[in-house]
């Protein structure tokens, strides 16, 4: 979670699992709750604020992979949980215990990197946690691959991918109206080879083998002349081509094909549809508005 009294920190706290039980009930119930406490590590950048913390989805690498965006940068972790206590990498102004939770920041893209404009968003890739993508506050988008081997000194590097603008020819609205305020998201959806991008009016689809990568589609999300804006966007954990969007009046609940179920001849039908949407009820003024997805016991998702 974000530490510190400007934002700057990263802190790491150990989860572990906890009994708790009905005491007055016969027979006796217990559940293993996740608690939060004990061991916590720390690490602060140079790049300022912190605004977005997120870890790879799948993965065959024993641990996660973390990602910390700040404003001019995106820095890359592989926390570790060592055996002898480190001292943290804290704030200058306090001090931190030492600890066994170790950040471990491995490389760090700089906006210098991607064009020169803040970073908006930053996810890995759900079927390989070596590979990130970033789009910036003006729509340019860009993958990278991390390079280098689990040893005790191990050199890691950034390795540039494809890269691309949501805006082309294609786009009707102008580019004012559509990133007004520098907001994007960037996701995966289908397979490996098809990444959707997103800015406050508009949703792109893109073959990122493709060179240039340039939009197959403009997926219609029936903004309209409305007011509305997309605020937030996450990936179904139960089906990979299914995105949920939150508009500032509803919940859509979209249906993306991936690029490769295709083969070079066919034309598709159909690049996204929305498969269900709802109005949610809550301030159309409120940007700040998020969503949650999970998975319930029969595997659909909620």
């Amino acid at each position: 979670m974000v530490g510190g009294d400007t934002r700057e920190e990263v802190r790491l706290i150990k989860i572990f699992k906890e009994p708790k039980a009905w005491t007055h009930q016969f027979p006796r119930t217990t559940l293993d709750v996740l608690s939060v406490g004990g061991e916590e590590g720390w690490w602060v950048g140079g790049g300022g604020s912190i605004w977005q913390i997120c870890f790879s989805e799948h993965n065959r690498d024993v641990g996660p992979w973390m990602a910390v965006r700040q404003s001019r940068s995106t820095t890359i972790f592989r926390p570790l949980y060592k055996r002898i206590p480190v001292i943290s990498t804290g704030s200058l102004h306090r001090k931190h215990p030492p600890s066994r939770m170790s950040p471990n920041p491995i490389v760090t893209i700089s906006s210098s990197m991607t064009g020169g404009s803040s970073h908006a968003d930053v996810t890995f890739n759900p079927w390989y946690a070596r590979q990130v993508a970033v789009i910036d506050n003006n729509g340019r988008w860009s993958i990278w691959d991390i390079e280098g081997q689990e040893q005790k000194r191990c050199i890691w590097r950034l390795n540039a991918g494809p890269e691309g603008q949501i805006y082309d020819e294609w786009v009707a609205e102008s580019w004012e109206s559509c990133q007004a305020d520098g907001w994007g998201r960037i996701c995966w959806a289908g397979d490996i080879h098809t990444l959707t991008v997103f800015n406050r009016r508009q949703m792109a689809i893109f073959d990122i083998r493709s060179v240039p990568s340039k939009p197959l589609s403009f997926p219609n999300l029936r903004l309209g002349r409305s007011s509305s804006w997309i605020l937030d966007v996450k990936r179904s954990p139960t089906e990979d081509g299914h995105l949920f969007i939150v508009t500032s009046s509803e919940v859509i609940w979209m249906a993306v094909q991936n690029v490769t179920s295709l083969d070079d001849f066919s034309e598709p039908t159909w690049r996204a549809r929305i498969l269900s949407s709802w109005r949610h009820f809550r301030a159309a003024e409120d940007t700040s508005l998020q969503i949650e997805v999970m998975a319930h016991h029969a595997g659909g998702p909620q």
